[in-house]
C-alpha cells in the first residue's frame, strides 16, 4: 500500500468510528488503478465484529433504480416491490443499515455509475449515519457524476470525506517493482516511466517481466471498454502514437457526432489520455498506448496506419509521420501519395524551408522506394545538402548516376549535386571533378551556376587567381558577380570592393536569398561580411551576419549560417571581443559541413593564441590539419592560416628563427596562389617580428615592400600600421631610436583609428618596451599602461601579461579602479604559492601574514576566478585561473 497510507488510515478510521457507535463515511477518488479498491478490501479485513454489505455499480444497470443499493443491501428488493413505483423512504435504508446492535461495513464502489435512485437515497440516510454504528466506504472515478457531486456535498457539510488518490511519484513506482522482484535500476527506470505511477499498470508490468506475458486483457478492461467507441477511438490513437491529434484519430477510427463526443470524454475521465495540446491528447500512461496497439490485429492495423497516412497528408501533417505510417498501412508504391508528399516538399523548399522539404522528400523516397526516379532522387539530394546533410546528398546523387537510361540533364544535375555535396564534404579534390563534368555537361542557360562551383573548387584547391581564370569578365548575374568580386579581393585587387557591396544589397533584397543555400562559401552577403572584415571594417561585418542571424532558433540553411557565424567570429576576434567570438564559433560548429571545421579549428586556434593558453591552441591547429585530411590535396587558404599561427606561436615561445623558417614558407605560398590580399591572413607583422628577431633584415624589408606595393589602393588601416612598425623594427635594429620611436608612434596612431584593440595593444607595447629600453620611463608607464589597459579589456591575456610585465620593469603600475572581481596583487602572492603545493602555514610564514588572512585571500581567489579548492587552482581549472598563473610566471611569481 505505497503511498495509500493516508487513504487506508482514513478507512479504518472510519470503521473504528462505527464500532464506537458513531457513523462515518469516507469517499476514496481517482482514475482506474490506482488502488482505491485494495484500500477498501484491506481496511475491510479489519471490521472483524461488523455485518459487511459490499455492492458495486455496473454501468450496464445504470437506469435501474436502486440498483447500486440493492446490490449491498438484497433487502431492499423486497421494499422495492411492496413500494411500487414510489421513491424510498430513507427509514427503509435506515432500519436495515441500524448498527445499534452490529456495527454495520457498508462498501459502495464504482458509485459513478451508480443509478440516480441510489444516489438521491444515499444523500437522505449519509447525514444520519453519524448517529448509528455504521462505516461507509465508497469509491468513484474522478469523472463528473452525480455521485462525485454527492462526496463534494457532504466533504462541504462535515458529513463525509472525499480523498483524492494520485499516482505514485517515480521513487515509490521503483520501490513497488523492486519489491516485485524487478531486478536493475535501468528496468525498473523505463518501466516506471511507462506505467505513469499506476500501481494497477506496475504490478502487471512486472508480472510480466522476462517473457512471462500475461493477459492483459483485464488490465486494458478497466481503462477502456472491450468494444464500442470508446475501444474504437482509443485503438487509433495508439496507432497514431503517444501523441496525436485528436480530429485525426477519431477520423480513423470512423467515429463521429455524439458518439465521438462520448467516447473522448470516457477517454479523458478514465485518465486514459491527458490534453497536451489546444487540439492534441496524450496517452497519460505509454504502457496504455503500447498494449492497445499490440492487441489490434495485424490486418485492421495496417488498415488503420493507411488511414493515418491518407488524413494526416489532408491535414498538412509530418512527411516524415505520414511516410512511417504508409509503409506501416501497406501504401509502398502508391503514386498519388509519393506525388502529394513531393509538392508538399517542392513548396517548402521553394520557400526556403529547408528542414521541412528534407523531411518531405525523405518522406517521398520511402514510399517511393527501389523505383524512385531520378527527379525525385535528385530534389530530395538538394533538400538534403541545403539541409546541412552533405552525406545524405551524396548518397541520393550516386544513386541517381546509376541509375541505367539516365538522360542528359539529370546526368548533368546529378554530377552537380554530387559535387557541391562533395564540397560541402571537405572533399574538394573529388569535388572539383565531378563539378567539371557538371561543367563539360552544361547548356547556355545553367552554364553561369556551373562555372560558379568550379571557381570555388578550383580556388579551395589552386587559390584565387586560377579560380579567376574560369570566369568571365565582366560577368552577368548576381552570383556570378559577387563570386568574382570576392576572388578578386583575395588576390588583393581593392576594385572589387564596391562590386561586392553592390552584390550583397542586391542578394538581400531577395527573398530567402540573405544566405544562400545552393551557392557555395554562402552566397554574395557572407562574401561580402568576410571582405568587410579582411578590409577592418569589422563592426559594419558583425552588424550585417546580427541582422541576419535574428532570424529562427533552428536555421533552414545550416551549412550557410555557420559561415556566417565563422565570419562574425573571426570579426570579433579582430575587433578585440574574445569572449563574443568565442559564443560565435561555439555556434558555429554543430551547423557546419564538414568543409568548414579545418577553419573553424583555426579561429578556435587564434582564441586561445591570444588569451595565452598556448598548448590549447597547438592543439587546434593539429585538429585543424586532421579536419582537412578528406580534402584529398592542400587547401592553400588554410595552409596559409596554419603556417602563420605556428609562426606566431613560435615567437610566443620565443623561438623567433622557427618562426622564421614558417613565414618565409608563408610568404611563397601566398604568391604562388594568389592570395595577395594582406589581410585575410593578416600574417605580415609577425614574419616582420620574426624575420627582425632572427637578424634577417633582408627578409624582414622584402615583407614590408611586398607590403607596401599590395596596400596602396586597400580603403585599410592596418595594413599602413603594419609598414610603420617593420619600419620601426629595422629602425631599432640599425640603431636609430629616435626615428624608431616616431614609426611605432605613428604605428600606434594608425590602429587607434579602427576598432583594432589587440594590434593597438601589441603597438603600444613596442613603443613602450623601446621607451623604457631608452630610458624614458615616464613616457614608458604611461604607454605600457594603455596598452595592459587595451589587452585586458578585449581578453587578450598573453599580450596583457607581457604588457604588465614590461611595465613592472618600468617602475609603473597602472592607477585604475579597483574591480572588485579581480585578484589583488596579495591574493595573486598567496594563489601563486598554493600553486607551488605551499600549507596554508608555509604561505603565512613566507608573506608574514596569519594563516586565517591566507584562508581568507584563498577563499576570494576561488570565489573570483569560479573553482572551489586548491586542486583546481594548481590545474587551471577555469580560464580565469589559467590567466592567473600566466600572470604569476610572468610577473616571476610561479
Amino acid at each position: 500500500m505505497l503511498e495509500r497510507e493516508e487513504a487506508l488510515a482514513a478507512a479504518i478510521g472510519a470503521i473504528e468510528s462505527a464500532r464506537h457507535g458513531v457513523g462515518a463515511a469516507l469517499f476514496l477518488v481517482g482514475g482506474p488503478g490506482l488502488g482505491k479498491s485494495a484500500v477498501v478490501r484491506q481496511a475491510a479485513a479489519s471490521a472483524d465484529g461488523f455485518a459487511v454489505r459490499a455492492g458495486r455499480a455496473d454501468p450496464l444497470q445504470a437506469a435501474t433504480p436502486y440498483a447500486l443499493l440493492a446490490s449491498a443491501v438484497p433487502e431492499l428488493r423486497r421494499d422495492l416491490r411492496r413500494n411500487g413505483m414510489h421513491p424510498l423512504p430513507a427509514e427503509v435504508l435506515l432500519d436495515l443499515l441500524d448498527g445499534r446492535h452490529q456495527p454495520t461495513l457498508l462498501t459502495l464502489e464504482d458509485v459513478h455509475f451508480a443509478d440516480p435512485q441510489s444516489i438521491e437515497l444515499l444523500a437522505a440516510v449519509a447525514s444520519q449515519l453519524q448517529g448509528l454504528g455504521v462505516a461507509l466506504l465508497a469509491t468513484a472515478r474522478r469523472v463528473p457524476s452525480p455521485a462525485l457531486d454527492l462526496a463534494d456535498r457532504l466533504d462541504s457539510a462535515g458529513v463525509a470525506r472525499r480523498l483524492d488518490l494520485a499516482p505514485l511519484p517515480e521513487r515509490l513506482a521503483r520501490r513497488l517493482l523492486a519489491t516485485s522482484g524487478v531486478v536493475g535500476a535501468a528496468t525498473r527506470d523505463a518501466i516506471a516511466a511507462e506505467c505513469g505511477g499506476n500501481p494497477l499498470l506496475l504490478s502487471w508490468a512486472a508480472a510480466s517481466r522476462g517473457g512471462r506475458a500475461r493477459d492483459p486483457e483485464p488490465v486494458l478492461a478497466r481503462f477502456v471498454d472491450g468494444q464500442g467507441a470508446v475501444r474504437q477511438v482509443a485503438e487509433a490513437a495508439a496507432v497514431l502514437g503517444l501523441e496525436h491529434r485528436l480530429a485525426v484519430a477519431t477520423d480513423i477510427a470512423g467515429v463521429e457526432g455524439a458518439q465521438r463526443d462520448a467516447a473522448l470524454e470516457m477517454l479523458f475521465e478514465r485518465d486514459v489520455l491527458v490534453q497536451a495540446g489546444a487540439t492534441t491528447a496524450r496517452f497519460a500512461q505509454p504502457l496504455l498506448q503500447r498494449l492497445l496497439y499490440q492487441r489490434i490485429p495485424a490486418p485492421r492495423r495496417a488498415r488503420l496506419h493507411a488511414a493515418a497516412a491518407r488524413h494526416l497528408e489532408l491535414r498538412g501533417g509530418d512527411p516524415t509521420e505520414i511516410a512511417e505510417h504508409a509503409v506501416r498501412g501497406e501504401l509502398t508504391g502508391d503514386a498519388d501519395l509519393v506525388r502529394l508528399l513531393s509538392r508538399s516538399a517542392r513548396e517548402a523548399f521553394g520557400a526556403g524551408r529547408s528542414r521541412e522539404a528534407r523531411r518531405g522528400y525523405d518522406a517521398a523516397l520511402t514510399l517511393a522506394g527501389e523505383i524512385a526516379p531520378a527527379d525525385l532522387l535528385l530534389a530530395a539530394a538538394a533538400a538534403r545538402l541545403a539541409a546541412g546533410d552533405p552525406a545524405a546528398a551524396v548518397t541520393a546523387a550516386r544513386k541517381v548516376l546509376a541509375k541505367p537510361g539516365l538522360n542528359a540533364r539529370s546526368a548533368r544535375e546529378a554530377h552537380a549535386v554530387l559535387g557541391r555535396a562533395l564540397l560541402a564534404s571537405g572533399r574538394v579534390a573529388d569535388a572539383e571533378l565531378e563539378l567539371r563534368e557538371a561543367l563539360r555537361r552544361a547548356r547556355a542557360e545553367s552554364l553561369a551556376t556551373h562555372l560558379l562551383d568550379v571557381a570555388f573548387a578550383a580556388a579551395a584547391l589552386s587559390g584565387p587567381r586560377s579560380a579567376l581564370e574560369l570566369l568571365p569578365d565582366p560577368v552577368r548575374g548576381t552570383g556570378l558577380a559577387a563570386a568574382r568580386a570576392y576572388l578578386a579581393l583575395l588576390t588583393g585587387d581593392a576594385g572589387s570592393v564596391a562590386e561586392l557591396e553592390r552584390t550583397a544589397r542586391r542578394a538581400e533584397a531577395e527573398p530567402g536569398m540573405a544566405l544562400s543555400r545552393t551557392e557555395p562559401e554562402g552566397g554574395p552577403v557572407i562574401w561580402n561580411a568576410a571582405a568587410q572584415v579582411a578590409l577592418g571594417h569589422h563592426r559594419a561585418a558583425i552588424q550585417r551576419a546580427d541582422a541576419i542571424l535574428s532570424g529562427p532558433a533552428e536555421p533552414e540553411s545550416p551549412g550557410a549560417t555557420a559561415r556566417l557565424l565563422a565570419v562574425k567570429a573571426d570579426a570579433l576576434i579582430r575587433a578585440g571581443e574574445l569572449e563574443k567570438a568565442a559564443g560565435a564559433l561555439e555556434a558555429a560548429v554543430p551547423l557546419a559541413h564538414p568543409d568548414l571545421a579545418p577553419f573553424l579549428a583555426v579561429l578556435g586556434a587564434r582564441l586561445e593564441l591570444d588569451a595565452g593558453r598556448l598548448e590549447a591552441a597547438w592543439r587546434r591547429l593539429e585538429d585543424a590539419r586532421a579536419a582537412a585530411q578528406p580534402a584529398g590535396a592542400a587547401l592553400p587558404l588554410l595552409e596559409a592560416w596554419i603556417l602563420h599561427l605556428r609562426g606566431s606561436l613560435e615567437l610566443a615561445a620565443f623561438q623567433p628563427g622557427a618562426a622564421a623558417r614558417h613565414y618565409r614558407e608563408l610568404e611563397v605560398l601566398v604568391r604562388e596562389q594568389g592570395l595577395e590580399e594582406p589581410c585575410v591572413v593578416p600574417w605580415a607583422r609577425s614574419a616582420i617580428e620574426a624575420h627582425v628577431a632572427s637578424a634577417d633584415l633582408s627578409s624582414a624589408r622584402r615583407v614590408i615592400e611586398h607590403l607596401r606595393a599590395v596596400a596602396a589602393t586597400l580603403p585599410c588601416h592596418w595594413p599602413r600600421a603594419v609598414i610603420l612598425a617593420g619600419d620601426g623594427l629595422l629602425a631599432e635594429a640599425s640603431g636609430d631610436a629616435d626615428a624608431a620611436e616616431v614609426l611605432h608612434e605613428e604605428s600606434a596612431a594608425v590602429l587607434g583609428l579602427g576598432v583594432l584593440p589587440v594590434d593597438e595593444a601589441r603597438a603600444l607595447l613596442d613603443l613602450g618596451s623601446l621607451q623604457r629600453r631608452r630610458g624614458r620611463g615616464v613616457a614608458a608607464r604611461s604607454t605600457l599602461a594603455r596598452a595592459t589597459t587595451l589587452a585586458e579589456a578585449a581578453g587578450a591575456a598573453r599580450l596583457a601579461g607581457l604588457a604588465r610585465f614590461e611595465l613592472g620593469l618600468a617602475g609603473g603600475r597602472r592607477r585604475a579602479t579597483r574591480d572588485p572581481s579581480r585578484v589583488t596583487s596579495q591574493e595573486l602572492r598567496v594563489a601563486a604559492l598554493a600553486r607551488r603545493g605551499l600549507s596554508d602555514a608555509d604561505i603565512a610564514r613566507q608573506l608574514s601574514l596569519s594563516v586565517k588572512t591566507v584562508e581568507t585571500h584563498l577563499q576570494h581567489v576561488y570565489r573570483k576566478l569560479d573553482i572551489h579548492n586548491r586542486r583546481d587552482l594548481i590545474l587551471a581549472k577555469s580560464r580565469a585561473a589559467y590567466e592567473l598563473a600566466t600572470s604569476a610566471a610572468q610577473l616571476g611569481l610561479d
